[in-house]
């Protein structure tokens, strides 16, 4: 048996960002931040890591079967490890997942998630939320979608697409505070799009 290598220190069209020479991006902590809910709750919004699988489960366990529906498109019956690893173990490079944090008794409970996907020409990005029912209707909606434009804008997006439902009116009024224009189609799907001026 034989093995070889080539070393070539002059390899052309090198990436100038950061962590472009890993196969996946690591995660950031320059996007977290440290505000407050309209109720006066400290919250931190962070990307999220790994070992918040069980947070995140507990998260969706506890919403409504509407508020899973309304996110997911339709009944998630089982979460389970293999269902979270799609949302938890993410390459932060073409995705990121904000998540909401607080402090309930001492420990570190998660009540919301923001999450942008970009497109495979990075022209575009999904934009979905998540708020658990308790925490809706504390301004936590509009924290997470700030925070994802953030990194859209960070990433160069030039429009950040979300889908919902006709008969989501919460989800609609944020959308339309940020100033995404709607189209609602014939079976009630609601796309609504936001062109982002790159910082």
């Amino acid at each position: 048996m034989d093995a070889r290598i080539v070393l070539d220190w002059k390899v052309p069209n090198l990436s100038t960002l950061a962590y472009s020479h890993l196969a996946m991006r690591p995660c950031s902590t320059e996007l977290t931040r440290k505000l407050q809910l309209t109720d006066g709750k400290n919250v931190t919004l962070r990307p999220i890591r790994p070992e918040d699988e069980q947070a995140w489960i507990q998260l969706l366990e506890s919403c409504s079967p509407a508020t899973i529906r309304d996110r997911f498109g339709g009944l998630v019956r089982q979460f389970n490890h293999q269902f979270a690893a799609r949302f938890c173990f993410i390459d932060y490079d073409r995705e990121m997942a904000i998540v909401a944090e607080i402090d309930d008794n001492g420990f570190k409970k998660l009540i919301g998630v923001g999450r942008l996907v970009a497109y495979a020409d990075r022209s575009r990005a999904s934009l979905a939320l998540l708020v658990g029912d308790q925490w809706q209707r504390h301004g936590l909606a509009a924290l997470l979608a700030d925070h994802c434009l953030e990194v859209a804008r960070g990433w160069k997006i030039s429009q950040v697409v979300a889908e919902t439902t006709a008969d989501n009116l919460p989800a609609r009024a944020i959308l339309r505070s940020h100033d995404f224009r709607e189209e609602v189609g014939d079976d009630g799907v609601v796309i609504a799009r936001k062109t982002v001026q790159s910082t």
